[in-house]
């Protein structure tokens, strides 16, 4: 998945959206800090169309929150659940509350 080469935008997108999912079901949080980290260089520097700029940008927020998060604080853990539950996107919304179990 890291040598996916590729002009097509949404290809490529994709490609690092799913390797990012796959950070966080294996509990890989140093490869995933910097895959989060390029990700977002990758959508900043490329001419994502908005919708989708949004949506990624969300999904790389949300991540670092989960990865941040004290799992013993339950408040953090509540708070970040319904600011997970206010996300648009649904198979996002389901993928991240799944992880935050």
């Amino acid at each position: 998945m890291q040598q996916v080469k590729s002009d097509d935008v949404f290809l490529n997108l994709n490609a690092r959206n799913l390797l990012l999912k796959i950070y966080l079901e294996l509990e890989e949080y140093e490869a995933l800090k910097a895959h989060l980290n390029s990700f977002e260089v990758f959508i900043r520097r490329k001419k994502t169309p908005n919708p989708h700029r949004t949506n990624y940008l969300n999904i790389i927020k949300l991540s670092r929150k989960i990865i941040q998060l004290n799992p013993h604080d339950k408040a953090a853990k509540a708070a970040l659940r319904k600011e997970i539950e206010g996300e648009k996107n649904p198979s996002t919304r389901a993928f991240l509350l799944d992880i935050l179990k």
